[in-house]
């Protein structure tokens, strides 16, 4: 597995060495779980290794898969010992939405009206906007900032949301729902 960890870093380097998305960054991979074995005294039989290997606009699934493809089959060209397996457990495209469509001009100029900053950016983790977008329906990510709704009930409650965000994001809506009926 030391061999799998080193390769997988030297991927993530590469990664983060190509030029990096405006609004993302680079693109991303990193070993989540890894489990194997049944003691300490002797080498595990098997050992299975789950990572997550996050894409930027234009990467897709199978290029992220050819570089795990190519990196196993070079380690069993060098090892005979050395099997390996690659399966996916589930793909999200990346999604990315032009800065002057008219779906972010619209929020823009909603918040704007509302008194409220404009400040477009993106975000890594991945939302049900690509799926939306893959059915051509265009979306924003857009609501009230801190850490979110699973940040507050972990083990003791946390402050999770901004209170006047989250007033302005509401006031906002109501707004929009105003302006349509």
């Amino acid at each position: 597995m030391g061999r799998v960890l080193r390769g997988l870093d030297e991927i993530e380097s590469q990664l983060r060495a190509n030029s990096p998305h405006p609004l993302l960054g680079a693109a991303s991979l990193h070993a989540s779980l890894i489990s194997g074995g049944q003691e300490l005294s002797s080498y595990p039989a098997e050992c299975r290794l789950q990572l997550e290997r996050r894409m930027l606009p234009g990467e897709t699934e199978p290029h992220a898969q050819q570089e795990l493809e190519g990196l196993l089959a070079q380690l069993q060209s060098g090892l005979p010992e050395f099997s390996a397996t690659l399966a996916a457990l589930g793909s999200r495209p990346p999604y990315e939405i032009a800065e002057d469509s008219s779906l972010v001009l619209l929020v823009s100029r909603a918040m704007q009206s509302a008194g409220l900053d404009v400040r477009l950016a993106g975000m890594a983790p991945w939302t049900d906007t690509a799926l939306l977008a893959e059915k051509g329906i265009p979306g924003v990510v857009f609501g009230p900032s801190g850490r979110g709704l699973h940040f507050a009930f972990p083990r003791r409650p946390r402050k999770a949301l901004d209170r006047p965000s989250s007033e302005n994001c509401s006031s906002l809506i109501r707004m929009r729902a105003a302006c349509e009926s």
